[in-house]
């Protein structure tokens, strides 16, 4: 359960025994979060795999462009499709290569070949929603996210989220709320103590936790039993709805 402590991280526990942490700064709860979740999968395009010349393991060279999610418009209506590029290159790899562009929406990064398993696998993940909701009753894990819930905060809501590992090396998804969705949610938890806050991704209960009291701080923490696939499938499908726009892999006829 959630609680306010003296020490700056403490762990606590929800209903099902995976912990929840919570981040005590001048004595402000940050709250953590989720269990494991499972995300469907759609077809993968090409790739370009070319060998390095001395190196003991093989380069991969990726050509991409970007494609707008439904709502968003085309990237060359945008002013900084580059650095959007990035920020799904970096939640798509866990890494941050040099990206170059090499023509009218197509951008060209390399990086080694122990990456290439993920990173197909991730490519077939469809962009999910992360919905934090309140309601008067909890939700099983991975039952559908009950109609009359109410709506609190979503990944539009989130100035970010990333990849970080706590001491034992298993993932923690870290996420910050932008101000606005930072005082939506400090504002609920409020006015709804007695309730509880259910965590969806693509619809689904994957986590919840009761409300004993106003819930304060802008960052919270994903966290349970996540692997490291799974962490980094969760956080490409999030960035692309935070983002807007997918990566696909252009195909060679596609790069001339």
């Amino acid at each position: 359960m959630l609680q306010l402590l003296p020490e700056p991280a403490s762990i606590s526990h929800n209903h099902s025994g995976t912990s929840i942490i919570s981040d005590i700064t001048k004595k402000n709860k940050k709250p953590g979060f989720f269990d494991e979740i499972s995300l469907l999968t759609v077809a993968v395009c090409g790739i370009m795999i070319f060998a390095c010349p001395g190196c003991s393991a093989p380069i991969e060279t990726y050509i991409v462009k970007l494609e707008a999610l439904p709502g968003f418009p085309d990237p060359s209506e945008i002013d900084n499709p580059r650095q959007i590029v990035g920020t799904l290159v970096l939640g798509l790899t866990g890494r941050q290569p040099a990206i170059e562009e090499v023509g009218e929406n197509r951008y060209q990064f390399t990086m080694a070949a122990d990456l290439q398993p993920g990173v197909i696998a991730r490519l077939q993940t469809p962009a999910v929603h992360l919905d934090l909701v309140g309601w008067d009753e909890y939700v099983a894990d991975n039952r559908p996210i009950p109609h009359e819930a109410e709506l609190i905060v979503t990944e539009q809501d989130m100035r970010t989220i990333y990849l970080e590992y706590d001491r034992l090396n298993k993932p923690l998804l870290i996420f910050e709320f932008t101000e606005d969705g930072q005082a939506k949610f400090e504002e609920y938890t409020a006015n709804h103590v007695g309730n509880f806050i259910m965590f969806g991704v693509g619809g689904r209960v994957v986590n919840w936790i009761p409300i004993r009291e106003p819930v304060l701080g802008n960052k919270g923490y994903i966290e349970g039993l996540l692997t490291r696939e799974q962490a980094m499938r969760y956080l490409w499908g999030i960035t692309m709805s935070m983002k807007g726009y997918r990566l696909v892999i252009v195909r060679d006829h596609e790069t001339e």
